[in-house]
């Protein structure tokens, strides 16, 4: 007689830890998920400072989304000063 296979991981049975990293909330995010969670922020942060302190990755969001279009002239200049263009 065999024992039929339990449902339960040999990691529960044995009360091994879990490997890998626990989520930061009460559940964890696909990567999808936190890539749109990155761009909601970014948003935000374009929104939320002047564009004198947009960084390179700001700028590129900017000029890359139809939504920024009139900051699209700001994002040239300010990658021109990150890059060090004389304008």
């Amino acid at each position: 007689m065999s024992n039929p296979k339990s449902h339960q991981s040999s990691s529960a049975i044995t009360g091994q830890a879990r490997r890998g990293r626990k989520p930061l909330f009460s559940e964890s995010m696909s990567a999808s998920e936190r890539k749109a969670k990155q761009r909601r922020e970014q948003d935000a942060r374009i929104m939320d400072i002047s564009a004198s302190e947009w960084s390179e990755s700001d700028c590129l969001r900017v000029l890359t989304t139809k939504r920024f279009q009139p900051f699209h002239e700001l994002a040239w200049r300010r990658i021109g000063q990150i890059k060090g263009y004389v304008l």
